[in-house]
């Protein structure tokens, strides 16, 4: 009888559950309120943001999604104490705006309900935080104009109420997460918490900002969207608020902010069919309005909206005699009249015996006469303000006027109003004899009290007359201190009142102390500030998942296996075997026999042993698998030593501080809080114990063990109390309350081993199985004490633990004795070893049917055939071995290692088939579900052990490891169901596989084997360059190189193993022939590497949710590898297509829709304004219709695939915590854990006809989701052309590749721009470590060797150093030998080599679409200059650019770029346009770029020059001025220098810059700006009216801020300059420099522009450069001047600033037009330049450094006077030091002289200077001799240094020509009557008498 197989799945649900562990821990308290006294702090702030907002009138848009929208219906928010203030200019909300923002709303619904509660929650958090902090006086202040607050009352408002609504429904939210339903054994249960299936509308008061934001901000909490209707008269602050939740990471559309009209409000949201809420607080009529809507529209709506609301009340105090009289009177007076009684809880009706009342009236009395009403703006002891507006003010006006006319009622205080500037009230108190008079019952919201006197044994009467008299229920007091009383009136008003006070006045509800709400007409009592709030706004879901397979009705037997084996072998699997051929009995009892031993029969009794057959083996094994098991397994017995639960996890329920996410195993933990611990559930106190930690990052950690008494916090963590002990492999230190060194420095990847010994009393720790030593001593033991293993960890850092629940790494061996916290699974893993020893036996034995005899086999050799016999014993096996493969220690130490061993023997991976069928075989026998499971866990074991495998010599271990990895995707259906499992092996986690991690301990990874010689450059350039082919090395030198050298290739050949290996599993998964099982492997790839790439485009903001970019560099360097060769395979096939080498992206993808691009610009702009505003370009070039639905669904502000289906992830709360708090990834996990988050993205598909189409036909697009799409979807069929559909007429018929490896193309250029390039920039740090202590090992032996022999000490000093700095030089030099073999070796600069050039080809098809181009995304462009840079900058100088195949050519091709879209008016983005500016302002520095650029064509030279061009104004200059600077460079006066003549003694920050390299200018470009200029009058006018106004800009407020240095650095105290300051002031000084280098190139290519005044600008324009000349001469050159001095401090930050380069830049252009021109036009600049009235010829003596006393020309005076300056970092500068060439030894800096720079002028240059000088001093002397005195009346009244001129038509004024002809370059009104200037006439004074 065959035995019943049982299959049970012990697994636990936990995959809809929150992996948020530490969330009920969140430590929250209320907020303080601050006291604003005089001098405090807060005081000053609120004054300054008072100050800001006083007259100012703020303008606030409704907002839907990120766009702001002004209706014609324009309103304003007046102050209520001043309404002639208008507050705020806002408008109303139409019906079409609030259906709209509804649809937006909708939309983006399922994505913010989908994301995890903590995420929601840490945008509150951060909103709390943000208003507790900076912008509290911001929201104070707003609240106190605008809502008339005083400042206490807005501050225990806008402050901490608002503050605690964030922070505890945050609190609540997270906490329950926590509330979950029972489970049941073999099911777990699953309670969701679930938003509303709509949205909900938040109706928000005036009269508490707090209010609004909670209405709106609970709701979108629990994952709603919410249409928030701020109330008119508190829109300012309610619109900070709004602004601070979208700053503090609340994503778009998800509260939309709507002023609207009331009516028209209610009206639009009840009749949509989405509503699913309303929260409400306001009046009654207004709410009970809704609510009848809400009944009459109930058949419109798919849910019935939950209505929750509060209405204010009528609220009392009742007072017995036994009352506490001040209580009354003080609680009262605050109820009643705080901000003028518009609360809504503020007493208005008073209930009083008449034996008190005379006590409590005068007390009413004399406070009342102290109250101050007012303006709580001015006056901060104002006690109260006005009413909110108008309307109030009217209502409270008529009750004050029935007051006074009714015969029931007295008013004994108060009872005036004044509205002339503000609605004041006066507070008034009324006595009535009726009690049920109208004014006790009707709300009045006004600072109006009404007393009603009772006979105080009366007192129970008066109580039922509370409770009757008033419709609301909201607050009420009762004073007495009869505690009878005080129960009995809480008997008889339990109904009246939601929020109850004995003893206390009856407003000031407290969040989480006195959650707040009413029932009756004051509302639905929902109680916001409590804990169950948040449930309000919830729709749960209870997920029920059961994990005992259901089966058939019937129970499942071995027979239902064997059936299927028969079934396998009959379809054609075994030819040639016989279905029912059993062999006979003795051969199957010997052959059974074999297979399955009994331990307990020796060789002496197998003759006597029983004939076993298949009827028998079932007990048969079971009673083997019983052998030596003992009768309990210990697997979850009590150890002696060890308290706590097993299995160990982290304590999720009270064993942390700070915030934490844990995965949904228990045993990873990534830190989200500045500092967060947390400890396990288990404890030791006796014995042996040990756990690891798989270190997943490599920041601040501190591992260890802790007690129970130690009580963590922010800034104390584990090792920092007395009773925890801690490692810090970050910081190389262990930690007990004081730390000292110890250990090794830990990297990401390691695994730390903590091993306690609590009988010797010692802590030990081991790095990656080697120990550190002992690290404590005499730790403290005893009864009471035990201890857990704990860990704090810093933001983002993660680990995971290992209490023993998979087999530890590192196991210590018996002679250790040291436990894993945790049993293994004893029991099981014996069964496990069996029952794969019985299959390994059947492995090797094969049965000889003939002969009747069993033959040992190799079982490598094995096949999966048909025979009966061998199957169904691995049937019987199965039956006990699947379920174990189920269990993740049995399957890493049972079967992966199994798996392994049969690799062992080395061979490609096709050599070893077993493994496939071993495959088949699992497939076979084994239950889908356990497979499943199987496969799941052995590749979760698998990535595990590759990442933190260490880094041998052989890199022996991550080799074994992707070698089984390939093995097992050989298997194609084990690799289509591991890429479809999400929480398997998507390319999320398969990305670890691609990865080769850099040792950070060099001797470990055994580097110094494989590279026993290390060299470095010894010989660098006097730029500090290394020479790459030194002359003079010598043959030691020359020897230890090519050692190295060779050294390194060993190294490369071996890395490139494990390359190799992983490109092989990318073929793997982008194998697009396997289709008999399903989906080819390619397309599940596809769309799972789109979800990659949308996850890490869309989450720039969350670090913990992206990829690291260590990883994503290797990843893109194997599919890179892997595309190619699939690419060519294509090629090879179809031989007309397009070769990989000549790779690109055809344009219809990106306007097709068929490929996602999330939300990445594209460079025309947003993709739904493209769409819009290109549609008709789209049908005529493209035959693409946008479906017009579409196109109405999407604002200008929101991407189209955002609005389709609501999924598209945008960054939010990307602030949150210092970082963006996206629920953890699976990298950020070192356990891999199940991540929680689902990313779906947006496709667009197309709609196309089964038919070729003949002619092209229009199509209109639909949107797909990326699960959605097939095969055909991407590659097309039957005239569809998939991804490609829509070329344009200008794009070739030319197939190009796969469809589908075209979109892994343009995925692989977005993984470089998103993180690629970074990470290549930040490696090369290695390389400048290098180079920078060889530098400082070639200054040490060069200072050895001169170092006098008497000087021992020094020279020991020396020594040290020197061999300090060898061996990091060894050390470093190899880790760059495996950096350059990882990252820069020459196979991946052809990588990023050929990305280049995907990219320009993919731009130039683009580009050829001419208006279509708009669509393409930024990033092409981004990476193509990027990956220029990488190529320049970091492969060099291992790899030269000059070796990469068709350079030239491409470098051209990149230049047409650079120069052609630099200036494209297609191009709209700010960012792309600088980048391009700035990448064409690189490329034409180096030679071989500039002659690049030289080489495109000639129209596109000229159409570069004419946008370099164009005027400055409207536009980024400076990179412009850059160009043309760098053009002309090497031509210019004295300008042929690379570093600045005072720099050459300092080193640079980096020699690479582009502004370092040495001058190569081009003279063709010169020309075609020479011909421009010289042809395009009005072009060179405007030009060069912009560069003057430019520089005079640049150097005015150069001058400027050296002014305020120079005053800082007079002062007697110590100063600070800021760095910043310093910095702009440079740029300012560099701008002015190349903006006359400019001037100079101009001058001297087209000097006609000044000199020939035919030309109608020309005079103009050269009287401007003269007087600029003059100003920048006189401000640089006057003796003992401001330049001098501050040049002298020579502060840091202000290097460049000195003499010669804007000196010689002005002489340049004065050489040009006083001694290299033409004799007329030499006459007029002279003429020009002399008659300037800031002329003065001794600045141009100065260049030449005559006239000047030797007394004057030192700067000593100013420098003994001037007093150090105190940097930004607090370090005072230096003393002023020469800044001469050749000076540098002179106590005394010489005056500045043109002599002293012979290296830098010539002598022609000289001699030009000289003659320039001579020249202008006798013209000087000419023009002084017959210059007559000028009257001045006769001078021009604007500049007053020229003779009147010119006089204006028709007005007749007058002025200079110089300035009228400046002024009207700009502008044609008069100076002086604003007239239009019809022309201009030269005048001439009248003769006079």
């Amino acid at each position: 009888m065959l035995r019943v197989r049982a299959v049970v799945a012990a697994r636990s649900w936990r995959g809809l559950r929150t992996s948020v562990r530490a969330a009920a821990a969140v430590p929250v308290k209320n907020e303080p309120i601050l006291s604003f006294s005089e001098g405090s702090s807060e005081r000053d702030e609120l004054l300054k943001a008072l100050d800001a907002l006083k007259g100012a009138t703020e303008e606030i848009p409704c907002v839907v999604g990120d766009e702001h929208v002004w209706t014609s219906d324009v309103r304003y928010q007046l102050s209520p104490f001043n309404h002639s203030h208008k507050v705020a200019k806002f408008c109303y909300a139409d019906k079409e705006l609030i259906n709209k923002a509804i649809l937006a709303s909708v939309a983006a619904r399922r994505e913010w309900d989908l994301t995890p509660v903590q995420d929601r929650a840490q945008v509150l958090f951060k909103a709390a935080d943000v208003i507790s902090g900076p912008r509290r006086a911001e929201i104070l202040a707003k609240t106190m104009i605008g809502q008339g607050k005083t400042v206490i009352q807005a501050e225990i408002d806008a402050a901490p109420e608002l503050i605690d609504f964030f922070r505890f429904n945050a609190k609540h939210a997270i906490e329950l997460e926590t509330q979950q339903p029972l489970d049941a054994e073999g099911s777990t249960n699953t309670m969701l918490y679930r938003g509303l299936e709509g949205f909900v509308a938040a109706v928000a008061p005036f009269n508490f900002t707090a209010i609004g934001g909670n209405l709106a901000g609970t709701p979108a909490l629990m994952g709603n969207v919410v249409l928030w209707k701020p109330s008119d008269a508190a829109m300012s602050a309610s619109y900070a608020v709004y602004r601070i939740l979208r700053e503090c990471g609340l994503p778009p559309n998800i509260i939309q902010f709507l002023p609207a009209d009331g009516p028209v409000f209610g009206d639009t949201v009840t009749s949509s069919e989405h509503l699913a809420g309303i929260n409400f607080t306001g009046s009654v009529p207004t709410f009970k309005r809704l609510w009848r809507q809400v009944g009459q529209n109930l058949d419109t709506y798919r849910n019935f909206p939950r209505l929750a609301g509060e209405c204010g009340g009528k609220n009392f105090h009742f007072v017995h005699k036994s009352a506490d009289v001040q209580s009354v009177v003080t609680g009262t007076i605050r109820s009643a009249f705080e901000y003028g009684g518009q609360k809504c809880s503020a007493c208005s009706r008073m209930y009083v015996p008449d034996s008190l009342w005379p006590q409590i009236k005068q007390g009413l009395l004399d406070i009342h006469k102290d109250m101050r009403v007012g303006d709580p703006v001015e006056d901060f002891n104002t006690f109260f303000s006005a009413v909110i507006d108008e309307k109030s003010f009217a209502r409270n006006k008529k009750w004050l006027g029935h007051a006074k006319s009714s015969p029931s009622l007295k008013v004994i205080a108060g009872g005036n109003c004044d509205g002339s500037k503000g609605y004041f009230v006066e507070p008034t108190i009324i006595e009535t004899t009726d009690p049920q008079e109208a004014i006790m019952s009707e709300e009045i919201f006004g600072p109006v009290l009404t007393v009603y006197v009772y006979p105080e044994n009366e007192y129970k009467e008066v109580l039922q007359l509370i409770d009757n008299t008033s419709p609301y229920a909201l607050t009420g007091a009762v004073f007495a201190q009869d505690q009878s009383v005080i129960d009995e009136a809480a008997t008889v008003l339990r109904n009246a009142a939601g929020n109850y006070y004995v003893n206390d006045k009856s407003t000031g509800s407290i969040v989480a102390q006195q959650p707040f709400g009413g029932a009756r007409a004051s509302g639905t009592n929902d109680k916001p500030g409590g804990p169950h709030y948040v449930l309000r706004w919830t729709s749960p879901q209870v997920v029920k998942q059961t994990h005992v397979p259901l089966r058939d009705w019937r129970i499942r037997t071995l027979l239902v296996v064997t059936l299927r084996l028969y079934e396998f072998m009959s379809v054609g699997k075994c030819s040639g075997v016989n279905p029912a051929g059993i062999v006979n009995e003795k051969l199957l009892s010997d052959y059974l026999h074999h297979v399955f031993p009994s331990t307990k029969q020796g060789p002496a009794v197998a003759s006597l042993r029983k004939p076993l057959g298949f009827q028998d083996l079932g007990s048969h094994l079971e009673s083997l698998l019983s052998e030596g098991e003992p009768i309990e397994d210990s697997k979850d017995q009590p150890v002696e030593g060890r308290l706590g639960p097993q299995p160990v996890v982290l304590d999720h329920t009270s064993g942390f501080e700070g915030l934490l996410f844990v995965d949904d195993d228990l045993l990873g933990v990534i830190g989200h809080s500045n500092f967060s611990s947390i400890r396990a559930t288990t404890c030791v106190y006796k014995g042996k114990w040990a756990y690891e930690v798989l270190i997943s990052s490599q920041g601040l950690m501190q591992i260890g063990w802790c007690t129970l008494n130690c009580r963590f916090n922010q800034e104390e963590g584990v090792g920092d109390t007395p009773d925890s002990y801690a490692y810090d492999g970050n910081r190389v230190r262990k930690w007990n309350v004081t730390t000292t060194n110890y250990g090794k420095s830990w990297a990401a990847g390691d695994i730390v081993s903590c091993l306690i010994d609590l009988d010797e009393g010692t802590i030990t720790f081991c790095l990656n199985g080697q120990s550190l030593g002992t690290a404590f001593t005499d730790i403290k033991t005893g009864p009471g004490v035990a201890y857990f293993p704990a860990i704090s960890l810093s933001f983002k850092e993660s680990v995971a633990f290992n209490f023993g629940s998979r087999p530890l790494r590192y196991p210590f061996s018996c002679s250790v004795c040291y436990l894993p916290l945790q049993n293994p699974p004893a029991s099981e893993l014996t069964k496990a070893h069996k029952l794969l020893g019985y299959i390994k036996n059947v492995l090797c034995t094969a049965i000889d049917v003939q002969d009747d005899r069993l033959v040992q086999k190799d079982c490598s050799l094995w096949r999966l055939h048909g025979e009966p016999t061998i199957l169904i014993t691995l049937a019987h096996i199965f039956n006990h071995f699947a379920p174990l493969m189920c269990k993740v220690y049995l399957v890493e130490d049972v079967l992966m290692n199994f798996l392994l061993g049969i690799l062992e023997g080395g061979g490609s991976v096709d050599e070893h088939p077993l493994i496939q069928q071993l495959m088949d075989l699992f497939w076979l026998l084994m239950e889908d579900y356990e497979v499943n499971e199987c496969l799941k866990q052995l590749m979760m074991s698998l990535l595990r052990a590759y990442r933190f495998s260490p880094i041998i010599p052989d890199l022996g271990f991550q080799i074994h490891y992707l070698r089984l990895t390939t093995a097992i995707l050989h298997h194609e259906k084990s690799r289509k169901y591991l890429l479809n499992n999400r929480s398997t092996f998507d390319v999320l986690r398969s990305v670890v596989f691609f990865y080769i991690k850099t040792p950070l301990r060099v001797k470990e990874a055994g580097l110094e084997e494989l590279i026993p010689t290390t060299w470095w450059p010894t010989h660098f350039d006097k730029e500090g360059k290394d020479e790459r082919e030194p002359k003079d090395e010598s043959a030691d030198e020359r020897l230890r190189r090519r050692a190295y050298e060779r050294g390194c290739q060993r190294l490369k050949k071996r890395i490139e193993v494990v390359e190799e290996l992983q490109v092989q599993i990318l073929r793997l998964l982008l194998n697009n022939k396997d289709k008999s099982t399903g989906e080819a492997s390619r397309y599940i790839f596809l769309n799972k590497f789109r979800k990659f790439l949308q996850e890490n485009a869309s989450n720039r903001g969350h670090p913990t949710a992206l990829c690291p970019p260590e990883y994503m560099v290797c990843f893109l360097h194997r599919l890179i590898t892997a595309v190619r060769t699939c690419w060519d395979e294509g090629n090879r096939k179809n031989p007309g297509s397009v070769r990989s080498e000549e790779a690109y992206v055809p344009p219809q993808l990106f306007y097709n829709g068929k490929v996602d691009y999330f939300d990445l610009q594209r460079l025309g702009g947003l993709l739904s304004h493209l769409k819009k505003t290109l549609k008709d370009d789209l049908a005529s070039k493209a035959n693409i219709i946008i479906d017009p639905a579409e196109i109405q669904s999407t604002s200008m502000d929101d991407l189209d695939e955002d609005e389709e289906s609501g999924a598209a992830q945008r960054p939010f709360g990307a602030a949150a915590m210092g970082g963006a708090l996206a629920r953890p990834s699976w990298l950020s996990s070192p356990t891999l854990g199940r991540a929680n988050r689902f990313l779906s993205t947006a496709a667009v598909s197309l709609m196309t006809p089964r038919r070729p189409l003949s002619q092209p036909e229009k199509v209109k697009v639909r949107t797909l989701t990326v699960e959605q799409r097939t095969e055909e979807d991407i590659e097309g069929s039957h005239g569809n052309d998939g991804l490609l559909l829509g070329r344009p007429h200008e794009e070739p018929e030319q197939p190009v590749a796969d469809k589908s490896l075209l979109e892994i193309v343009d995925g692989i250029v977005m993984m470089y721009n998103l993180s690629v390039h970074q990470q290549l920039g930040k490696m090369v740090v290695v390389a400048d470590d290098v180079h920078e202590y060889a530098v400082a090992l070639k200054d040490t032996d060069e200072k050895i060797a001169r170092c006098p022999a008497r000087r021992a000490d020094i020279l020991e000093e020396l020594q040290k150093s020197q061999k300090v700095f060898s061996e990091k030089l060894n050390h470093l030099s190899r880790r760059l030998a495996w950096i350059n073999a990882t990252i820069y070796s020459k196979e991946k600069m052809l990588d990023v080599y050929w990305l280049l050039c995907v990219c320009i080809r993919t731009i130039e098809h683009a580009d050829n679409t001419s208006s279509l181009f708009a669509f393409a995304p930024e990033f092409y462009l981004n990476v193509a200059m990027n990956a220029y840079s990488a190529l320049k900058n970091y492969f060099s100088p291992a790899n030269s650019m000059d070796e990469l195949p068709g350079y030239e050519e491409t470098l051209a091709k990149l230049a047409a770029i650079l120069a052609k879209h630099f200036a494209d008016p297609r191009i709209v983005g700010t960012d792309i346009k600088d980048s391009l500016m700035q990448a064409l302002a690189s490329y034409v520095c180096y030679p071989q770029s500039l002659r690049a650029v030289e080489r495109i064509p000639e129209e596109q030279r000229v159409a570069m020059m004419r946008n370099l061009l164009a005027p400055y104004e409207q536009r980024p200059w400076a990179q412009t001025n850059w160009i043309l600077v760098r053009l002309w460079r090497g031509c210019g006066f004295g300008y042929r220098y690379t570093r600045l003549p005072h720099l050459l003694k300092t080193k640079p920050e980096d020699a690479n810059l582009p502004s370092l390299q040495k001058p190569c200018p081009s003279l063709l470009l010169q020309r075609h700006m020479a011909e421009l200029l010289s042809m395009d009058k009005d072009m060179a006018a405007s030009f060069l009216n912009s560069v003057l106004n430019q520089l005079n800009w640049a150097f005015s407020e150069f001058i400027g801020m050296i002014q305020e240095i120079q005053q800082a650095a007079e002062r007697p105290e110590r100063n600070f300059v800021d760095t910043r300051q310093l910095k702009v002031c440079a740029t300012c000084f560099d701008l002015s420099v190349s903006l006359l280098r400019v001037l100079e190139m101009t001058v001297t290519l087209v000097p006609e522009i000044f000199l020939d005044w035919s030309r109608p600008s020309a005079e103009l324009l050269l009287r401007r450069l003269a007087q600029l000349l003059n100003q920048v001469l006189n401000r640089v050159t006057a003796e003992k001047n401001l330049f001098d001095r501050v040049v002298n401090l020579r502060l840091p930050g202000l290097e460049s600033v000195d003499h010669y380069p804007i000196l010689v830049a002005v002489t340049g252009i004065l050489v040009r037009i006083l001694v290299d021109g033409d004799r007329q036009g030499i006459s007029r600049a002279a003429s020009v330049l002399l008659s300037d009235p800031c002329f003065q010829l001794h600045s141009i003596q100065h260049l030449l450094g005559e006239g000047v006393e030797p007394s004057s020309s030192s700067a000593g005076a100013a420098t003994s006077t001037a007093r150090p300056v105190v940097g930004s970092l607090g370090s005072s500068v230096a003393p002023p030091i020469p800044s001469a060439a050749g000076n540098s030894g002179s106590s005394e800096r010489k005056h500045f002289s043109l002599h002293a720079y012979t290296d830098y002028i010539s002598e022609e240059e000289k001699h030009k200077v000289e003659l320039m000088l001579t020249f202008l001093t006798e013209e000087s002397k000419q023009a002084a001799a017959s210059t007559a005195p000028t009257c001045e009346e006769d001078l021009c009244p604007i500049c007053y240094a020229h003779s009147i001129s010119a006089v204006f038509k028709p007005c007749s004024h007058k002025s200079c020509k110089a300035c009228i002809n400046q002024h009207l370059m700009n502008n044609k009104d008069c100076f002086f009557c604003k007239a239009t200037i019809t022309g201009v006439e030269d005048y001439s004074k009248p003769a006079t008498s």
